[in-house]
């Protein structure tokens, strides 16, 4: 990885990066790793929701449904992108809300983190926490929403698809690709 780069990154960044992709795609892991190596606040804004709320996010489903839950988030997303230039992990389904994935297109760098099903799959079955996977057959209730949201994700201004690399590849594919975009954008308005 190019501490060049790096230092790229952090003189230049001008807006919060914030990473989107399905649950278990590891924004929040990778998230808190990018946001370390550009010495900047990491923000998870199901965290923000729980804390805002005092419960939990499958405690909110519960009670009060999955659209209570998305404006909530999109609350957070607002104010975690209205502070400084940050690193931001959503939740799998932000890009759901038009005025979410409209507000992360114009004042972030939002980066798509692509998993496949099977992938993905491995990353949570056993995560007896995940609202929308409490069906009869999550496996398939997964890849139903992997494809629904595939088209939103595809709006993101970076894409990097991650396959069996372990995290220190991951991160350095991100911050390449972070560098080229800022880079292209930069000079080429």
């Amino acid at each position: 990885m190019s501490e060049a780069e790096e230092a790229f990154i952090r003189s230049t960044l001008d807006r919060p990066i914030v990473l989107v992709g399905m649950m278990g795609s590891g924004k929040s892991f990778l998230g808190q790793l990018l946001a370390k190596k550009l010495a900047c606040e990491f923000i998870d804004t199901d965290a923000v929701v729980e804390s805002d709320a005092g419960m939990s996010i499958t405690d909110i489903f519960e009670l009060y449904g999955e659209e209570r839950f998305r404006q909530a988030e999109k609350n957070a997303v607002a104010k975690a992108l209205s502070g400084e230039v940050c690193v931001v992990a959503t939740g799998g389904g932000a890009l759901g809300i038009p005025e979410t994935l409209a507000l992360l297109k114009e004042k972030s760098w939002m980066i798509w983190l692509d998993v496949d099903s099977q992938t993905l799959w491995n990353r949570v079955r056993k995560n007896r926490s995940r609202p929308l996977l409490k069906t009869e057959n999550p496996r398939e209730q997964l890849k139903t929403l992997l494809e629904k949201r595939r088209p939103l994700y595809a709006q993101a201004h970076i894409h990097i698809q991650i396959e069996k690399e372990g995290p220190d590849t991951c991160l350095e594919g991100i911050i390449n690709l972070l560098s080229k975009t800022i880079k292209t954008a930069k000079f080429c308005p």
